[in-house]
């Protein structure tokens, strides 16, 4: 029988419950939650934030903190959940509003290349440009939120942008007081999240399952579109659960099924030996790819951006009667493509008869 993982992270801890569902039966077979003021006192939070004397209005958490209770609770749930972890069919997770994480340029690789052996906390060390999250409780942000305000015009410019005026506590204003009273650290950053896709991005590396790993980048991708209808994008939102997360992913996920990709406890030299001719024709792909790119990076025009085109760009109509007009073959020829690509994988993953 499967069992479905979830994890909850609010602002004083850190809660995991694993339900088990056999036809129309759910039943709960373990039940966890880490207090971060009881069980992580070395990060001496209150309630699980920090706040200052120098600014009172501002409260915050530390980013590691988050990601070691993540690592020790999974611990416990593999140590004493009394179940076989290959019983897990999915994982999902849910998390704080509004809390924003930086991350240097580097963080891809340092995720990329985590060691299942060590802390995972002693591995993020050094990857946040800023060492704090501001969380849903900050209010130190009103210059921050009255300076957009003006920018769109006013209050009621804002709320019929974005059907709401301008909170302290949003995620925009935070990042605006990062980059007006850390212009250096925001330089250094190479993406912002929100907490729910940070612990995401986590544990979609952190599997050796290549199937959890796909049904957590969909997460990641869930809580990205979220990012988007903060940034008053909704259209983008939407398109990303539609491509990305009900779309491509589930290409991802079938090619994972269908090539039964292994584990990454399997045996490595087998596997490169296996497909070295295929690694040097993946190379040589990648080269052309990156001359493509860069020869379309060279050849763009640069579009300046004003509040007043901003309809023109997002609408709906315009995009589609664009794309289904001037990029009409380009569009259909991505369908070609996706197509072959399946097909491929069907005939990769055939598996001949005795």
């Amino acid at each position: 029988m499967p069992i479905y993982l979830g994890f909850d992270c609010s602002t004083q801890g850190l809660t995991a419950v694993a339900i088990e569902v056999e036809g129309g039966r759910r039943r709960i077979v373990y039940e966890r939650a880490l207090d971060y003021d009881r069980d992580l006192p070395a990060y001496r939070t209150a309630n699980g934030v920090w706040r200052t004397d120098a600014d009172p209005l501002a409260v915050v958490s530390p980013p590691l903190m988050w990601a070691e209770a993540l690592d020790h609770l999974i611990a416990l749930v593999a140590g004493e959940g009394g179940f076989d972890l290959a019983r897990l069919a999915a994982v999902s997770g849910s998390a704080q509003q509004h809390g924003s994480v930086y991350l240097g340029a580097g963080a891809a690789a340092t995720l990329a290349s985590l060691d299942p052996a060590r802390a995972l906390a002693v591995q993020l060390e050094g990857l946040f440009t800023r060492t704090v999250s501001p969380i849903w409780m900050d209010s130190s942000t009103a210059s921050q939120c009255a300076a957009i305000t003006a920018a769109v015009g006013g209050p009621t410019s804002m709320a019929r942008l974005t059907g709401s005026r301008a909170f302290e506590r949003f995620t925009g204003p935070q990042v605006r007081k990062f980059f007006e009273q850390e212009p250096d650290g925001y330089a250094r950053t190479g993406r912002i999240h929100l907490v729910s896709s940070f612990l995401a991005s986590l544990l979609v590396v952190g599997q050796r399952n290549p199937m959890y790993s796909v049904l957590l980048l969909i997460a990641s991708f869930m809580a990205l579109a979220g990012l988007y209808v903060l940034l008053d994008a909704p259209f983008t939102a939407v398109t990303q659960i539609i491509i990305y997360a009900g779309a491509i992913m589930v290409l991802f996920l079938f090619v994972v099924m269908l090539l039964n990709v292994p584990r990454e406890d399997a045996d490595a030299a087998a596997l490169l030996t296996r497909f070295s001719g295929a690694r040097w024709f993946g190379a040589l792909l990648s080269l052309a790819l990156i001359v493509e790119f860069a020869w379309a990076l060279w050849r763009v025009a640069i579009t300046r951006f004003s509040p007043e085109s901003a309809p023109a760009l997002t609408s709906v109509r315009a995009i589609g009667q664009v794309l289904f007009t001037d990029y009409a073959f380009a569009f259909e020829v991505t369908s070609v493509l996706i197509l072959v690509a399946m097909v491929g994988a069907v005939v990769l993953a055939r598996r001949e008869g005795p």
